[in-house]
């Protein structure tokens, strides 16, 4: 009752034993408290970065962008791709993380940040391209398989639910 998605996320926490879990969250949840909650109860977190937070979505496109030009010269960093055929659509999805970024100004507010996270998803229909990119950030040092992973597990679930409301 009278409750939103950032109030009611760090009740459910509560609830919950994290230890050794991956907690993904979309970008409503991507808060400093959250983030420090989830830390605190032993789990590493996988928020989803958008305009809601713009320095730090400024700051990680920022972090990627610099990295490309230099070709991850000195940059610690791993990949991840996978490529899903199927009813008449080629789906590609291209996982890359950064640790221990660099440059990004808010980064001691986060708990344990210590690494970034841009996935690109290329999708082919027929003729027609598409491409979208979002960035994550997170406590948890694991190879690009793994957050790419728990990337697309929240979103079947996310896809999942807003089917079966949908129907």
């Amino acid at each position: 009752d009278k409750s939103n998605e950032i109030t009611a996320i760090p009740e459910l926490l509560a609830l919950l034993d994290l230890k050794g879990a991956l907690v993904s969250i979309d970008a409503l949840g991507c808060q400093k408290n959250i983030a420090a909650q989830i830390r605190a109860d032993g789990g590493d977190y996988l928020l989803a970065v958008k305009d809601n937070q713009p320095t730090l979505y400024t700051d990680v496109e920022g972090c990627f962008l610099r990295a490309y030009e230099e070709e991850f010269a000195g940059v610690r960093h791993d990949t991840f791709m996978t490529r899903d055929v199927g009813h008449g659509r080629t789906e590609e999805r291209l996982c890359t993380v950064i640790y221990q970024p660099s440059g990004l100004r808010t980064e001691a507010e986060w708990t344990d940040l210590q690494a970034i996270v841009q996935m690109i998803r290329t999708r082919q229909v027929g003729e027609k391209e598409s491409e979208e990119v979002s960035y994550y950030i997170s406590s948890s040092q694991a190879a690009a398989q793994v957050l790419a992973e728990g990337i697309r597990a929240h979103w079947s679930i996310e896809n999942g639910q807003h089917w079966c409301l949908d129907v």
